[in-house]
């Protein structure tokens, strides 16, 4: 994290990733550039509040969109993917930012996605059991 609200995670590749926090509805920045004609950019799309684990918070909505050779790839897998910026909780809904890109040069295609298709991961209300709800089932819960 940086001062100016800016992120920056390490890729599998140990390529960074970029996003920026404290960026406004309108704003667009290079998400992550691998030094092949493939780039991907994002943009806050709009701000607005939801319900994040049953408190009201302000959300952020970032659209990211693959680019190839300076022009929009409408073919790449993950373009118009957008992730959920929570004020409060951090992120609300993303993708897999460990493997992203996932292609591995210039001229091979998204070869993760394509085979198991985007994962989106969302944050959920989570309830730790106790001791009498772990073991009280009937057969078939």
């Amino acid at each position: 994290a940086q001062p100016d609200g800016t992120f920056l995670f390490d890729n599998i590749r140990r390529d960074t990733i970029v996003i920026k926090s404290q960026a406004s509805t309108g704003d667009s920045w290079v998400f992550y550039d691998d030094t092949t004609t493939k780039y991907y950019m994002a943009t806050v799309v709009s701000t607005d509040t939801m319900t994040v684990l049953d408190v009201p918070d302000s959300i952020k909505t970032i659209r990211i969109t693959a680019y190839n050779s300076g022009v929009i790839d409408p073919m790449g897998i993950l373009n118009d993917s957008e992730i959920v910026l929570s004020k409060n909780h951090g992120f609300v809904q993303t993708f897999d930012l460990y493997t992203f890109p996932c292609h591995l040069s210039d001229t091979e295609t998204d070869y993760f996605y394509q085979l198991s298709g985007a994962p989106i991961f969302h944050i959920i209300k989570f309830h730790n059991p106790s001791l009498k709800e772990v073991y009280d089932f009937a057969a078939g819960d």
